[in-house]
């Protein structure tokens, strides 16, 4: 399950807490420090953070001075990998016992990105993740986290539509998504090639009175935003 190239995992990671860091958002950067702590182990997580923190000290000072006064050195980053209490076993030990917890934490901390809109994190996100399990692997943790984002923050998953079609795992999940829309479309009694048809991105391609007609059906409003994301006029 985890890639054995230590390099490549090293840099991805820190690449990963440097951007984390520059956003200046507590909650993301703890949930990322828990996160690498879970999967690589507290001493290897507390190296990245302090290499990570060095770095920042040369490109970009301010950016370090709300880190130092946000984690007191660090020593706020220790005591948070050292709360885990996650022993320094073999990775795929660690693995076999903690498989549950590091899907659904991981899954959390990508919708918690999910929701600051930021593409760069995003990607460092996805280049790490990539990095430590593989791309299939990775590929089921942003699954999991744009399906629970469809349904907790539409407005987010909208914004994600938009901005990351690029990333293979939401192309993926979209074509599903068009698929469960064309279905309710049929269901609905509307002709695939008469009143709607799809575009190369996914997206369906409807009339305006059918889709006046559909949305207004549509009790939901949250279902409503995320039909208007891919409903688009033809």
């Amino acid at each position: 399950m985890y890639n054995t190239n230590e390099i490549e995992v090293f840099n991805s990671s820190l690449e990963l807490v440097v951007n984390t860091l520059k956003l200046q958002n507590k909650l993301l950067v703890e949930s990322s420090g828990k996160m690498l702590a879970l999967l690589l182990g507290k001493e290897r997580s507390l190296n990245i953070f302090t290499t990570a923190i060095l770095e920042l000290s040369k490109v970009s000072p301010q950016d370090f001075h709300w880190t130092k006064i946000s984690f007191s050195d660090l020593k706020a980053f220790s005591n948070l990998l050292l709360s885990e209490n996650i022993p320094n076993i073999p990775h795929d030990i660690r693995y076999e016992m903690n498989y549950t917890k590091i899907f659904s934490s991981t899954v959390e901390l990508i919708i918690q990105a999910l929701k600051l809109k930021n593409k760069n994190i995003l990607e460092s996100f996805e280049n790490s993740l990539n990095c430590i399990f593989g791309h299939e692997y990775t590929a089921q943790i942003f699954l999991g986290a744009l399906f629970e984002l469809s349904e907790v923050d539409p407005e987010s998953f909208a914004w994600a539509s938009q901005n990351l079609f690029h990333l293979e795992y939401y192309s993926r999940l979209f074509r599903i998504v068009t698929t469960c829309v064309a279905q309710r479309l049929i269901e609905k009694g509307f002709v695939p090639g008469e009143d709607f048809s799809a575009n190369c991105m996914g997206q369906i391609l409807i009339h305006e009175k059918v889709k006046h007609a559909f949305l207004s059906s549509t009790s939901d409003p949250d279902d409503r935003m995320l039909f208007q994301q891919i409903l688009q006029d033809a």
